[in-house]
């Protein structure tokens, strides 16, 4: 009963916060804030609560927060020129633990270590940047971004690395982001660090179809599917699991053949 009361408290100081920002900016019969004052809401926030979070003013990292608080809010909604409307914002649970986090209220009656927003969450993602880029040129290359996950901001002990990609994945995912010379900037590692965690928005689900429909035929055919494994299956041998990856490849092209016999051509369309 406490844990609801809680939320309907929360939810109700978002909605009034998000009103009273649209009335603000003079919105309209529409109620919705353009990306830049949606930008400027999300600025003007962390900077009032700057010294409840231990940010410190003119501080290098306070601009890398601001940032990639930014982006993480922005994504899901990807980029629309109409603008967001206060349902949108509202209802947007990323939006709410922003908010959880940055209300003086709201903020003693949640875990804060845990808010993906928390500065030493944020740090980690900023930190593990400074990490992959070896020869210190501002950029990730292919080499240096196949070393994701296992450095030591998100790998600490150096035994349990959050990613393993693939050679693959990461050559694909170059040729979905902007690139500079071949090589990824620090904006682009971020959209594919916060794609990568996010798991349940259309913008994630998109992006990731994108990187696997390589050759943008609207859908995955076993030709496709075999790219990806080959390249899984020497990761796994990599590994010292050739007898797994063996029954992991059979089972694989058991399950497209299976697919190319129902589908008439094995394909896994968008629609």
């Amino acid at each position: 009963m406490l844990e609801y009361l809680h939320s309907l408290q929360l939810s109700l100081r978002v909605a009034r916060f998000v009103l009273e920002r649209v009335a603000q900016e003079e919105a309209g019969s529409d109620e919705t804030l353009s990306e830049k004052a949606y930008v400027s809401l999300i600025t003007e926030t962390i900077r009032a609560s700057s010294r409840e979070l231990d940010l410190q003013e003119g501080d290098d990292f306070q601009q890398y927060y601001e940032l990639i608080c930014t982006r993480m809010l922005l994504l899901p909604h990807s980029t629309r020129s109409r603008g967001l409307s206060t349902h949108e914002i509202v209802t947007c649970e990323r939006f709410i633990e922003f908010f959880r986090l940055m209300d003086s209220t709201m903020r003693q009656q949640f875990d804060q270590p845990s808010n993906a927003f928390h500065p030493q969450q944020v740090r980690l993602v900023h930190r593990q940047y400074l990490q992959l880029d070896r020869d210190g040129n501002g950029l990730l290359s292919i080499g240096e971004l196949q070393a994701y996950g296992k450095k030591r901001a998100f790998n600490p002990t150096g035994q349990e690395p959050t990613h393993d990609l693939t050679v693959a994945f990461v050559t694909q995912l170059f040729a979905e982001v902007p690139t500079f010379d071949g090589e990824m900037d620090y904006h682009a590692y971020l959209d594919v660090t916060l794609l990568l965690r996010d798991t349940t928005s259309t913008a994630s689900l998109r992006f990731f179809f994108g990187v696997l429909d390589f050759h943008k035929q609207g859908f995955l055919d076993a030709f496709t599917l075999d790219f990806f494994l080959r390249s899984l299956l020497e990761k796994i041998r990599e590994h010292g699991g050739t007898k797994l990856g063996g029954r992991f490849a059979r089972f694989m092209t058991d399950y497209v053949a299976y697919r190319a016999y129902e589908d008439s051509g094995g394909r896994f369309s968008t629609s």
